[in-house]
């Protein structure tokens, strides 16, 4: 009978071994689910801010597209000007005996004044 009593003694701490190790392996389990229910959540949110870093990249890509047309709108636009300019200096200048001293020194200022922005 004391035989009997040790080995139901040793089944028993047996029992409470494995008890306490499956209480362990399912704390362990459960962590792991959390954890990756964590990354999981950060990958999405990641995810999401790649696809805000496209779209703007995008917007930016078009907004440049447009300061680049505007910019060689102007450049045509600047030549035209000057253009139309030195053809009005040429018509000033071409009556300028009929025109006072004054309105020479005006034309030249003019002249110099296309000069520098250039």
């Amino acid at each position: 009978m004391g035989k009997i009593i040790s080995n139901v003694k040793n089944i028993d701490e047996a029992t409470t071994s494995v008890t306490a190790a499956v209480e362990e392996q399912n704390a362990a389990t459960g962590e792991i689910g959390r954890n990756v229910a964590e990354a999981s959540t950060g990958t999405q949110q990641v995810s999401m801010n790649i696809v805000t870093v496209q779209d703007n990249a995008y917007q930016t890509g078009e907004a440049s597209k447009t300061v680049l047309e505007a910019a060689g709108e102007l450049s045509k636009l600047s030549v035209e000007l000057r253009d139309q300019v030195a053809g009005f200096l040429v018509e000033i200048r071409g009556d300028g005996q009929a025109h006072s001293k004054n309105s020479t020194h005006t034309a030249d200022n003019v002249v110099r004044y296309a000069q520098a922005a250039e």
